[in-house]
């Protein structure tokens, strides 16, 4: 019986899946929350790789202690009109909550891009 859904069990097992899936990095924010990338996944194939372009995530903790966390697909990378895919490499989450990144592919040349997350 897999974990109940927002469990820390379930977050564990949320952050492995997204390791397996090649995530390079596990960030936490300011406000406790944790973010990721992986570099495939995603609802967008516009890339060419037909498991998907890849995600930023975030897992906001719960409100309460023992309470859910929830997990939010904060962008679904395109590599289509200066979007980039395939993340890599680690993330910096800044006071204000932007999260910073960068792609493998896509950009000019297709040598990858620098991305801005803001809320």
């Amino acid at each position: 019986m897999p974990p109940a859904a927002g469990s820390t069990a379930w977050i564990l097992d949320y952050i492995r899946d997204a390791y397996d899936a090649g995530s390079e990095s596990v960030t936490i924010g300011p406000t406790g929350a944790i973010y990721f990338t992986t570099p495939i996944r995603g609802t967008s194939t516009a890339c060419g790789v037909s498991d998907g372009c890849g995600t930023l995530n975030e897992l906001l903790p719960p409100i309460s202690p023992g309470g859910t966390w929830t997990p939010v697909v904060l962008h679904n990378f395109t590599g289509q009109h200066g979007d980039g895919y395939q993340p890599n490499g680690g993330l910096v989450v800044t006071k204000d909550g932007s999260v910073y990144g960068t792609t493998y592919y896509g950009g000019d040349n297709f040598f990858g891009t620098v991305f801005r997350y803001t809320p």
